[in-house]
């Protein structure tokens, strides 16, 4: 549920690019080649304001100034689900360059929306670790409207519902992320506890299976 609920807030808070507005795009950008300051203007907008496909970061970074820095621009772009961010990460011709994006975009990668809790220090520069904190942002206020709902106990730090604790920006504790318009500057940290547990009859994953997925792995 949690996963559906970010898609679906996404995709009405973020525009898509159609396929006219996508050509005319690519289009200026190409125009822009061997200018690389002016390329990274249009990459700073389209990683925090749209809605992105993993085949159009492909076409992009072939006219880019640099291919690895774009998609660690981008890749927070696109659509909030692990196959479109593996095939993303296939554009890469070598395994080199795969492991400099992925470690520039770990957080985002490793981050799960269906299990969220955990320790975060978020640069709030870099577009992938601001996407993470952006889906945190939005998990707290829809934890918190699903708790109350549930009549459950409440179990916040500063008795708001809030799942998120010891959240601090330029060293300034803050009680909740829910009213807080994010900054693009500055380190954010905070802990975040969800209030969601696995069912009753949820039944845990087998050892031995675990083990072999990871031989195979």
């Amino acid at each position: 549920l949690a996963s559906l609920y970010l898609d679906r807030h996404f995709a009405l808070l973020r525009p898509k690019l159609t396929f006219r507005k996508v050509v005319c795009l690519l289009a200026q950008f190409r125009s822009l080649k061997g200018r690389p300051d002016e390329q990274k203007l249009i990459l700073d907008a389209l990683s925090t304001d749209f809605n992105l496909e993993y085949d159009f970061l492909s076409i992009i970074c072939e006219d880019s100034f640099n291919s690895i820095d774009t998609l660690c621009l981008l890749v927070a772009g696109v659509a909030r689900s692990q196959v479109r961010l593996f095939l993303t990460l296939t554009h890469l011709p070598r395994l080199r360059e795969y492991i400099k994006v992925y470690k520039c975009c770990e957080r985002l990668f490793l981050f799960s929306p269906d299990s969220p809790t955990g320790r975060y220090v978020l640069d709030l520069r870099s577009p992938t670790d601001y996407a993470v904190a952006e889906m945190l942002k939005m998990l707290d206020a829809w934890e918190t409207s699903v708790a109350r709902k549930q009549h459950l106990e409440d179990r916040s730090q500063y008795g708001n519902w809030s799942s998120v604790r010891n959240c601090t920006h330029q060293n300034v504790s803050m009680t909740s992320l829910a009213d807080w318009i994010l900054p693009l500057f500055e380190t954010l940290e905070l802990d975040f506890v969800t209030w969601r547990r696995p069912a009753t009859d949820a039944l845990p994953f087998p050892d031995r299976r675990w083990d072999e997925m990871m031989v195979k792995l």
